[in-house]
Formats: C-alpha cells, structure tokens, sequence
C-alpha cells in the first residue's frame, strides 16, 4: 500500500466542520486506543456540539476524568491563545474532577529565533507562559489537572504506532480514497445494473430492513429495542399504580417488579454492546422474570378466589365491582398479566429471526425466486447512504473465477496499490470514522460463474469480514442454489426474505400509488401478493389495458394469470411484428406449463424448452424464448 504524507493540511473533511471535524475525529480515534485503566469508559463528544472545552474523554473506575482537546491549526502563526484559554477555563468548569487535559495542536513548535518576539515554544513553556496561567487557574478552581500538548510529531507517531497495515493513514491523508461523492456513483451504478426491474421510488418496509438494521446496529434496531423496554417499564409503572388494590392481605410483588426491572438493564446492555455474553444475560432476565411474574399472578389469583369465589375474573362480575362497590380488586392482577404479556412478547422477539444478527459481522439473505432480494437490500443501501451511513452494494454477476477481494476492489474502482484485506481495511476505518459500521451488499451469488467460486472462498471470506469491527457483509442467494454455494458447516446468521409476506396490503397500496392505480378498499385474498415480481408484473398489465383499480386484485387467479399473458402478448407481440391474435405468450406458456406437469421436475431444461418453440414458431423461436424472459414470464436459471 502506498502511504501518503501525513500532512494535516490534507486530512479528510468531515461534515459540516469540513477538516476541523476531520481533525477532531482523528484525535477522538487516537485518544480512544489509549485507556488510562483497564475499567476506565471512553465517551466521545465529537459532533455532538458544545463539547465544554473537551472532544473526548475517558472516565476512571473513581470517577476521575481525562480529557482531550483538538485544535485544528496547521500554522504556528494560527495558534491562538484566547481560544486555548476558552477551552482550558469550560474544560475546568465542565469538568471539574478532570485530573489530565491533553490538547492535540497539528503542528511543532519551533524555539528561541532571531525573530522579533517569543517563539511558539516560549509563548507556552516559558516562565509566566500558557501552561503557567492554566495550571494558575486550576488551582483556583480546586482542580488537580496535568497538562499536556500532542504536537505534529507526537500525533504522527501514534498514529504510526496504531496503524501497522497504514489503513488508518490513508483513509486520513488520501482524500482520493473513498470521496464522498464516490459512495453515491457506487450505488449509482449498482441501480444502473439492476434496471429497468428495480425502480428506486417504489420502496415498501419488509422485516429484510429490520434484520439488515440489526446487524448493522442502527438507530432503527435501537429504537425497537427501546419500544420494547418504554413496554416493560410502562407496565411496571401500571402494577405501582394497582398495588393499593391489593385488599388487607396483599400479596408482595417486589420481586416481580425488580426481575423486570433487569430485564430492562439487561436489554440496555444488549443493545448498546451486542454479544453472546450480554444476549446469555439476556436470556436468564428473561426467564427469571417470567417464572417470577408469572407466581406472582398465580398467586394473586388465588388469594382473589380465596376473596371473592371462581366468579371474580368474569366480565360480569368485574363491571359490578367497578360501578356499583366502586373497586377495583383485579387491577393488580390486570397489571400482572400485562407486564407478563410485555416479557412474553419480549422474549418471543429476541429468540425470533433476529437473535443472531446484533453483533454479528456478516449473514445471509437468501429467498425464493422473485421475491424481491436485490429491491430490499438496494433499499437497505440506499436509504443508509442518506443518512449519512457507508454503504456498497455489488452485483455477484460481476464476479468471476479468481480471487474474490481483488474482483471487489475492481468492482469499487479502489486504486490497484491496495491488496483485497486494505480494501477491507480502509472501509473498515471509513466505517469507524463515520460512527456506522460500513454496509457491504454482494448480492445475488447464484449469479456469480462459476458458482463454485463462492462455495470453495465463501469461509475464508467470512473469517477475513469478522476480523473488521466497522464492517458488515450481507450475503444474498436464491434459496434454491444454497446446498451449491453455501459451504457445509459454515456458521452465519442467516434471515429469509419472503418478500412482502405480512405486508401485502401496505405494498399493494404503495405500488397503486406509484403506477397511478386506485388502492385497493381490503387487503388482497391471493396469496400471489407477497411477490413483488407478480405485483409488479400486475400493476403493468393494469396500466396497460386501462383498468385503473387494484381492486381487480380480489379477481380469480385465472383472470389475473390472463389478465398477466394478455399484456406481455401485447408488449412482444409488437416486438416481433408478430398479430396479436396469434397469441403467441399464452401458446408458449401453456406449452411449458404442460411440459412441466408431465415431469418428475419443476423445470424445464433450456434445450427442450427450445424444441417446444421450435415446433409453434420454427422461425422465431429463440425470439419468442428471449422475449418471455424478458417479459418475466419465465425464468432463467442455472444449474452448473
């Protein structure tokens, strides 16, 4: 890997600061690999805004604090005093128990010259100087600090001493590598490549974004995360408020209150650092908490039986007690079953589809044909880079036979000088940079030939991809081509995309919108409506023969399959300057329908679907053949 200078007047620009964000990044990150005790916790304050005279800082297990400044002056001329002093004085008043202050300046000081005046060297550690007034001022505040400053050379050799590979220094001081603009032409040319099928303005929520979300971390899975603890804790807050309803004898639910109460700290925890540790926390929390919720019910159940007789928990007997006794003895035991209710739902969710994904690095996202997988994930990557989140997206049918990170750095048009694990490497750094792990999608790997690429590579892959915190991979495949592509005993979190299965009439309605159709008044009764290639394909043969509703989706199957062949009869019947009456589409289709049915397979080979042509159209058969597949009428696959 070619290094370049490490000139700080060159550093990369980051939002809206430009360099000076870049800069105060940079000295987070280095700050960050330095812990002052092995308990201490790091908290940056980069972009956060009003940083009380600290970036970043770590904080002892005794509380005790220290902190890092960075100011971004790549001239001594530049260095000035009262912005010091400003930062030194909030630094002491935010902080007040900040026992070291280390400020990061990008450039050295040079000593006593002929020059008229005192040199950057005498201005600070010269008698009377900077360092003098603000060791002064701590000792008037009370404050015990040691004052540092990181110069050019200092920063230069930690970052040289935590960066062997030299990743680290060109993502910082080679703006050519990974430009802003350069994420957007990337994800560009992926659209390109799956046009026309993929239309980037018609984008419905499936579960594939909620898992995509949780591997990567993103605000999204945490906000989930949180409903489900703003749950927990609402219904604690229920059960408090029943407790005085608890008759002269109540029953004690203190244990039941603090088990969920960890539930909520553990959940917390999971969240915030994702791992088979802190899920096993997870988990016992759980357990333990519906085991003691669910006594406790129990037991407020019998204590009301024992009260009041079986009748206490029917409707009737209730709405007495509620408007004519004016109480209310079920609202504890009301309470109860919400809150195990909230567990219950809780620990169905986490031991869901989405168990293995937070903290992972990679996974697979594999689907039946049509299904939509290349439409999610370019979602997945496109939405990601408007907020501000690295994200790639490649095709696996640009991929061939040879070694697969140098095809990736091709495909990401990265400088030939980087071998494929730097390619790795400096993404990983952009991700880290960025504060959002970068997003790699290699979709479609049944695409890819030979496919043995990927079955004899892919663990070797995944092992390299674990090696990086800032990276996740997402693998997509057609379900079909697993056992060929997949390597035996590979361990990877896998999560299946069904396409619009749950939300059918959500992505109904989204695609009347788009094409112009009126929505539909129910949700549709086929099940047909969980594919987007069939949705899609029904929207254009709606559009196409003027029937505006998509209410015709609670039509028969059979109309809707003629309603389908009529349009791509019309659209290729065209193309081949061919009658419409011959009704070419529905004969061919109904030729390898037939063929179909009288074989032990689901499929036709290529050849023998040619014969089939060869005896309707001996001319243009292989026109017509191309021409259905175009149209998605039939599908092309692979066997080899």
């Amino acid at each position: 890997m070619h290094l370049p200078d490490l000139d700080f007047t060159r550093i990369r620009a980051l939002g809206a600061g430009g360099q000076r964000d870049g800069f105060e990044q940079f000295i987070c990150e280095l700050a960050a690999e330095e812990s002052p005790h092995a308990d201490a916790t790091f908290v940056s304050l980069n972009g956060s805004g009003g940083d009380g005279g600290v970036e970043c800082f770590w904080t002892l297990p005794d509380g005790s604090e220290v902190g890092w400044q960075a100011k971004f002056w790549v001239h001594q001329d530049d260095v000035d005093e009262s912005q010091l002093n400003k930062s030194v004085t909030a630094a002491l008043t935010v902080h007040p128990r900040i026992v070291q202050y280390t400020i990061a300046i990008p450039v050295d000081p040079t000593g006593p010259t002929a020059r008229k005046g005192k040199s950057l060297q005498e201005k600070v550690y010269g008698e009377g100087g900077w360092l003098s007034s603000w060791r002064k001022e701590a000792t008037e505040l009370g404050v015990s600090v040691e004052f540092r400053i990181e110069w050019y050379t200092n920063l230069v050799t930690r970052l040289r001493k935590g960066d062997p590979s030299g990743a680290r220094a060109r993502y910082w001081f080679d703006s050519d590598v990974l430009p802003e603009h350069w994420w957007q032409n990337r994800l560009d040319d992926a659209v390109w490549a799956a046009r026309p099928r993929y239309v980037p303005e018609l984008t419905v929520d499936v579960p594939a974004l909620d898992a995509i979300a949780a591997l990567c971390g993103d605000p999204e899975w945490h906000a989930t995360l949180d409903s489900h603890a703003s749950l927990l804790g609402q219904q604690i807050d229920q059960l408090r408020d029943a407790e005085p309803y608890g008759g002269s004898r109540p029953i004690d639910l203190t244990d039941a209150r603090d088990a969920v109460r960890h539930v909520v700290t553990a959940l917390q925890r999971w969240r915030d650092q994702p791992s088979d540790a802190s899920r096993q926390v997870l988990d016992r929390t759980l357990q333990n908490s519906h085991a003691s919720v669910s006594d406790a019910e129990q037991a407020e159940s019998e204590a009301l039986t024992a009260a009041h007789g079986d009748e206490w928990d029917s409707p009737t007997w209730r709405q007495h007690q509620a408007e004519y006794m004016v109480a209310f003895p079920a609202a504890r035991v009301d309470a109860l079953r919400g809150l195990k209710q909230a567990v219950q739902e809780l620990i169905s969710f986490v031991a869901g589809p989405f168990e293995r994904l937070p903290g992972a690095r990679s996974m697979l996202l594999p689907g039946d044909a049509g299904r939509g997988k290349t439409f999610v994930t370019l979602d997945a990557v496109a939405r990601r880079l408007s907020r501000r989140r690295p994200s790639l997206f490649v095709h696996g049918l640009w991929f061939r036979d040879g070694d697969l990170l140098t095809q990736l750095r091709e495909r990401l048009h990265l400088p030939t000088d980087l071998t494929g694990e730097e390619v790795l490497a400096i993404l990983d750094q952009a991700g880290r940079s960025s504060g959002s792990p970068v997003l790699v999608v290699i979709d479609a790997l049944n695409e890819t030939r030979p496919r043995t690429v990927w079955r004899d590579e892919l663990d070797r892959l995944v092992g390299i991809i674990s090696r990086f915190e800032n990276l996740r991979v997402v693998f997509t495949l057609r379900s079909h081509y697993t056992e060929q592509i997949v390597p035996s005993g590979l361990d990877m979190p896998t999560f299946i995309h069904r396409g619009f299965q749950g939300v059918e009439f959500e992505a109904v309605t989204e695609y009347a919108d788009y094409y112009g159709l009126e929505p539909p008044t129910a949700p549709p009764i086929h099940g047909e409506f969980d594919n987007p290639l069939f949705l899609r394909l029904l929207c254009d043969a709606l559009k196409q023969g003027s029937r505006l509703s998509l209410d015709q989706a609670s039509m028969g199957i059979d109309e809707l399959a003629h309603l389908l062949l009529d349009s791509a009869n019309e659209r290729i019947s065209s193309q081949l300057d061919a009658p419409r009456t011959d009704r070419i589409v529905h004969r061919a289709m109904y030729a390898f329908a037939h063929a179909i049915g009288a074989t032990p397979t689901a499929w036709l080979t290529r050849p023998d679907a040619s014969v089939l042509l060869r005896g309707l159209w001996p001319n243009v058969a292989r026109l017509v053949h191309d021409r259905v597949e175009s149209r998605s009428c039939a599908e092309r696959s692979h066997s080899w």
